[in-house]
């Protein structure tokens, strides 16, 4: 698949091929849908915690005598029904381990979203950061050039780059509905909550890099 690279102003600079291993592959909702279920629930800190009839401080005599009263008879105060009492269905840490994931289907389902933004023709090349000198003014007339902002107010943009830079930085962080990433900390939440994906050129080289390359193994250690 090819596609254009722009510069700043939106015009036509190289063309590049996208790299069938990235942007090729076909998608798979059910994996892409398993990956983000992980991501979320690992997301859970459980520090939230609430107290049970049973965990509750209070004295656990009977409110009154079972019969005689006229009201309905009940137990001790530590009933979710008063107040001050235990809570009925309450908040309480997670208690499951954490969800895993093996890393090839992790691989797969990012690879998979990237390439259902290539068929849907939500990608962007462009050439450099180099026109962002770190004003927001100027970030926003080079997103609305290159015809990716200011389009809907609900539109979402993700920046990807090879590395962060503090001016590049320094222009977009105020605009809304802009992401910046690093390529090798690209995640599949923050594609698909994307309706469009900017590549800078190199950022695509790194990705393929870092998904791609193997690191050598360690070797063992004999005593």
């Amino acid at each position: 698949m090819n596609i254009d690279i722009v510069n700043s102003q939106n015009k036509k600079v190289d063309t590049m091929t996208l790299p069938k291993e990235i942007f090729g592959l076909p998608d798979n909702p059910n994996l892409m849908a398993q990956a983000i279920r992980v991501y979320l629930a690992n997301q859970h800190q459980g520090s939230k915690k609430t107290l049970t009839r049973g965990e509750v401080n209070r004295t656990t005599a009977k409110v009154w005598k079972q019969k005689g009263t006229g009201r309905a008879r009940h137990g001790s105060r530590k009933a979710p029904i008063f107040v001050g009492g235990g809570v009925a269905f309450g908040v309480n840490p997670i208690s499951s381990p954490k969800l895993d994931m093996h890393k090839k289907m992790k691989r797969s389902a990012l690879l998979g979203a990237l390439s259902q933004k290539a068929r849907d023709s939500e990608i962007i090349v462009l050439d450099s950061v180099k026109s962002f000198d770190g004003k927001t003014k100027t970030a926003a007339k080079i997103l609305t050039s290159i015809a990716a902002y200011a389009q809907s107010p609900s539109d979402k943009l993700l920046l990807i780059l090879p590395v962060i830079e503090a001016k590049c930085l320094a222009s977009c962080r105020n605009l809304p509905g802009l992401t910046l990433t690093q390529a090798k900390r690209l995640h599949l939440l923050e594609i698909l909550d994307s309706h469009k994906l900017i590549f800078v050129k190199d950022a695509i080289d790194t990705i393929k890099d870092h998904l791609f390359t193997k690191t050598p193994a360690k070797a063992k250690v004999t005593s």
